[in-house]
């Protein structure tokens, strides 16, 4: 799992969960808030560059997934700031925090995209199954819900995007 780059300071707060894991946990929120502004950002780049068939449909999807995906970072962001940390998502934070890979920005069939996108949904989703399980045993459940939260989402979005895979 990628882990953020950056020194995690933390703001005072009466959160019972002690500082060092908090600190911790919010290093980890990071890198999951970068690779979701990311995998937001190939939603889109994929939504602007698509051709082909079944465009429309496809189309459609991909602003409903980046819609999705914008608002689970938001809620990252969010859980960051309630641990007493500061949300990294600055695009050049992000590029060093990512877990995905770059999305190439040659592509525009309708189905190079689904592929690819499906690829970069999965990584997402193992990325924060692990956050989960993680932050389970830091004893953060907020956090696990969260992330668990999040891996409900986000495999909802794989199911509708692989659905327009040929078999």
């Amino acid at each position: 799992m990628s882990q953020s780059k950056t020194k995690t300071m933390l703001h005072t707060t009466r959160n019972s969960i002690p500082a060092q894991t908090r600190a911790a946990v919010v290093e980890r929120l990071n890198a999951g808030l970068a690779t979701l502004i990311d995998l937001k950002l190939q939603t889109k780049q994929a939504h602007w560059t698509l051709r082909g068939p079944g465009f429309i449909s496809v189309h459609l999807l991909l602003d409903e997934v980046a819609g999705g995906i914008d608002d689970l970072a938001d809620e990252v962001a969010e859980r960051v700031a309630q641990l007493g940390g500061q949300a990294q998502g600055t695009l050049a934070l992000i590029k060093d925090n990512t877990s995905l890979d770059p999305y190439p920005a040659d592509l525009s069939d309708v189905e190079g995209h689904v592929a690819r996108l499906s690829d970069s949904l999965g990584k997402a989703g193992a990325q924060f199954r692990e956050l989960s399980d993680w932050t389970d045993e830091q004893g953060d459940n907020g956090s696990s819900d969260l992330a668990t939260e999040t891996v409900r989402a986000l495999d909802v979005y794989l199911w509708k995007l692989e659905s327009n895979l040929r078999n």
